[in-house]
């Protein structure tokens, strides 16, 4: 009686029984991503690989202050890229299995400052993030706008870059910033200098949030 895993058919069902595995890990454990950009230093440079721990995350319950990774098509809005048949459809099915090269949803992470049911503003007197009334301290923090009080601030013409809102968050939505403040594309990127506009923010659905950062593999720390 053959032996299963011998011969050609048994080095397909090997082959075949790596990527199961592969993939049930990637889209319920662990997930690897890249920062594409200096939006998070200095918490995560650019080009730092890190895994996104899946299992036991619940994108209903995201932590203010926690580091996400949601997933995105070609604006945040979108979930994922449009579908066009092909080739390029094939290509990106095998990445949206494997985690591995191109596929259909983009990632990106970015701090969670506000969940469903919040207000969120910048800035306090003294120039820091207002969650609900309350200023908070962010020792995360890189790069931030010039803030100056009674010469650039949010009540002087014009006002500093630093500040926007108030905000208020929807049920199931997030307001995701970068810890760069200064140079980063975020949620409140058409707002800034602009306190007082509501409808300016780019919130991301929680349900795209696909889990928070765990650890870095590369560079080695």
């Amino acid at each position: 009686m053959p032996v299963l895993w011998d011969g050609p058919g048994g080095l397909v069902l090997r082959v075949l029984g790596s990527v199961a595995i592969a993939a049930l890990v990637i889209h319920t454990v662990a997930r690897p991503t890249q920062v594409a950009s200096a939006s998070m230093e200095p918490t995560l440079t650019t080009g730092e690989r890190v895994v996104v721990k899946r299992v036991g995350f619940d994108p209903r319950r995201v932590a203010r202050g926690s580091l996400i990774a949601f997933a995105h098509g070609s604006t945040w809005r979108q979930p994922e890229l449009p579908r066009t048949g092909g080739a390029k459809d094939a290509v990106r099915f095998v990445g949206d299995l494997l985690g591995v090269g191109p596929s259909h949803r983009l990632y990106t992470v970015k701090r969670a400052v506000g969940v469903g049911g919040d207000v969120v503003s910048c800035c306090s007197a003294d120039g820091r993030l207002v969650v609900n009334g309350t200023p908070r301290t962010e020792p995360y923090l890189g790069g931030n706008f010039d803030f100056i009080p009674g010469r650039l601030d949010c009540s002087t013409s014009p006002a500093s870059s630093r500040c926007w809102g108030p905000l208020s968050v929807p049920p199931g939505m997030l307001l995701l910033l970068g810890d760069n403040r200064a140079n980063s594309a975020d949620a409140v990127l058409s707002c800034r200098g602009h306190p007082g506009r509501s409808s300016c923010a780019q919130l991301v659905a929680a349900e795209q949030a696909i889990g928070t950062i765990w650890f870095t593999i590369w560079p080695i720390r």
